[in-house]
């Protein structure tokens, strides 16, 4: 089991990496760019280092870097699309400079476009970026959504489709979050559903690309298509359905990671890692 946590990078990303080691936690999401502003300074060498550094403490495949929510990679407004391709393109090499395995980034909205115009945008935009970053080890997973509106990302078969036409496969995955999975109508609060949730995974994406998870508990009801967050067992899904995630081997080796609201200081962080500790060992889930 690898659990984790997304930490500010408000005061910088030491103090990030602080707030993580201060939690105890195997793994790491952060934000290493601004997330309302299209630039954002160029990072500092000191800076790199000192992350570096301090960060040396977990595997790099548990580094993980959320992009900003502005970027579209399936934008008609040539614009905005040519901006989120500038800006995808700076997370990564933000990512690559602080030795971070992945870069978590929404798949896009076609602005009603259409379905198939909006997977073919995204598939020529994830190309050209990693084009201009070939040779870099960081890479970049798609973080599954809650389909709302014109939104791409919610259907697995749709995720898979677009991962298999990137020509760089290996730097391509899937970033999955309960709360959006259970909005967009997948299923995992008791054994059959989850069950068939992972199967339906496996056989369109293959559980071998997923490699993250957000695991967050939803306001909003299954198939609501509405994502919002809450604290672990106090929304709609309940405990149950995270302890399937957390005693799957199948799924344990990856970064769990929580993204529920945030206390001042962290408590609520503490809460809901302790939450999904507990969980360890209520239920049993073997492979099909």
């Amino acid at each position: 089991m690898v659990l984790g946590a997304h930490v500010s990078a408000a005061a910088g990303l030491r103090k990030a990496v602080d707030r993580a080691l201060k939690l105890e936690v195997d793994a790491v999401q952060l934000c290493t760019r601004s997330a309302t502003r299209w630039f954002t300074p160029p990072l500092e060498p000191d800076e790199v280092l000192g992350f570096r550094h301090k960060a040396a403490r977990f595997s790099r495949s548990n580094l993980l870097a959320l992009a900003s929510a502005l970027i579209n990679l399936a934008a008609s407004d040539e614009a905005i699309h040519k901006r989120s391709l500038d800006a995808l393109y700076d997370e990564i090499m933000r990512a690559e400079a602080l030795g971070m395995a992945w870069v978590v980034v929404a798949a896009g909205n076609h602005g009603g476009q259409g379905e198939e115009w909006g997977v073919r945008r995204v598939i020529q935009s994830l190309n050209r970026v990693l084009d201009r970053t070939r040779n870099f080890r960081c890479g970049v997973l798609l973080e599954a959504g809650a389909g709302d509106e014109n939104a791409l990302g919610s259907d697995f078969d749709q995720l898979a489709r677009i991962r298999r036409r990137i020509d760089d496969g290996r730097r391509v995955g899937v970033c999955l979050d309960t709360a959006k999975l259970f909005a967009a109508g997948y299923d995992f609060r008791d054994l059959p559903t989850y069950r068939q949730t992972t199967d339906e995974l496996q056989r369109t994406i293959g559980l071998k690309h997923v490699h993250a998870l957000h695991i967050n508990d939803s306001l909003y009801p299954l198939g609501s298509h509405r994502a919002a967050s809450t604290h672990i067992g106090e929304g709609e899904i309940g405990s149950d359905g995270f302890a399937f995630f957390m005693t799957d081997e199948r799924v344990a080796r990856l970064p769990m990671i929580i993204d529920t609201p945030h206390g001042p200081e962290g408590e609520e962080d503490v809460r809901n890692l302790n939450r999904l500790t507990s969980l360890l060992g209520t239920v049993s889930v073997q492979a099909n």
